[in-house]
């Protein structure tokens, strides 16, 4: 993205962000913790107001929201399109779980949204935003005005799940360099005299050229198969973190999902240890370029006697 609105959390509490892109132009009319009001100008479909909201949590002051939402709304009457978590549902069935929502609440947010004529745009994918032990709520929606939906008849939400591994790969065109955290590992020695000594069992074509080059591919083998392997079991635990909460709760499932909790909780905890560890090295020294005699003698310090005889 190449320009944002950003107001602040207090603390924990609230914070607000809205990114696009240069080719979208923006005009801001409206600024507060909770929301973000802005005037867009498409060349193509013409201008319409997207206001970015998150709605009161308290109970007290959840009237708030609307009587934002209404004040809002007569300041224009533009097509318009609200997005965010409102913090409240409509019926009773975006609710699973806990004690019932009063109906008065719900029936005041499907007031405030009838006086400010929008609807609803549905959903699709998982119906719950928010989640809870059993307790699961659609809190997050998006609602727009009927001319706002003319405008783009074919706009509709889609609610992501954790399935990290299904989503697309970011493309890679850069070439593949050596990585200095490589050195803070244990096992980069062991490798890299590995990859060398199997590169010399070749014979006579086994040169320091060839030689090199099996030492990187080998290295960003070893990167992608052992290195990143915790990504991966991460990525794994969070789908089936989903998988146990996506459908009807159980103490099957939720004991599931209690187990996968506690694996990503202790995955990222070990991933944190590792980044401390990490963080006591000098850096600045592992950035040094390869005549630099720090550099020079901190490879050294990792080669072979049987690797220096082969030099």
């Amino acid at each position: 993205m190449d320009s944002k609105i950003v107001n602040p959390s207090d603390g924990r509490s609230g914070g607000i962000m809205l990114l696009w892109k240069r080719e979208v132009t923006i005009q801001q009319k409206y600024s507060a913790p909770k929301y973000i009001d802005v005037k867009v100008l498409d060349g193509k479909s013409g201008e319409w107001r997207f206001t970015s909201m998150y709605g009161e949590l308290r109970w007290q002051d959840k009237y708030k929201t609307g009587y934002k939402i209404r004040e809002l709304k007569a300041q224009h009457d533009l097509p318009w399109l609200i997005m965010g978590d409102l913090n409240e549902i409509l019926y009773s069935h975006e609710k699973s779980g806990g004690n019932p929502r009063p109906t008065s609440y719900m029936q005041d947010f499907r007031d405030v949204l009838s006086d400010c004529s929008l609807e609803d745009l549905g959903v699709f994918g998982d119906p719950y935003t928010w989640q809870r032990g059993r307790i699961r709520e659609r809190l997050d929606r998006t609602v727009a005005s009927p001319s706002w939906s003319a405008m783009f008849p074919n706009a509709a939400p889609h609610h992501l799940d954790t399935d990290f591994d299904n989503m697309p790969a970011q493309p890679n065109h850069g070439p593949k360099r050596f990585e200095a955290k490589w050195l803070q590992e244990s096992t980069f020695r062991d490798v890299v005299q590995k990859a060398w000594l199997a590169a010399g069992s070749d014979g006579p074509s086994g040169g320091v050229l060839e030689r090199l080059g099996r030492v990187h591919e080998a290295m960003h083998e070893w990167d992608a198969k052992v290195l990143k392997k915790p990504k991966k079991r991460l990525r794994r635990s969070q789908r089936e973190f989903y998988q146990a909460v996506s459908g009807a709760l159980t103490d099957e499932s939720e004991i599931k999902a209690k187990e996968m909790a506690e694996l990503i909780e202790q995955i990222l905890e070990h991933e944190e240890i590792e980044w401390i560890q990490r963080s006591r090295a000098n850096w600045l020294k592992l950035e040094v370029g390869p005549t630099d005699p720090a550099f020079l003698d901190k490879i050294q310090q990792r080669v072979t006697p049987e690797m220096n005889q082969k030099l």
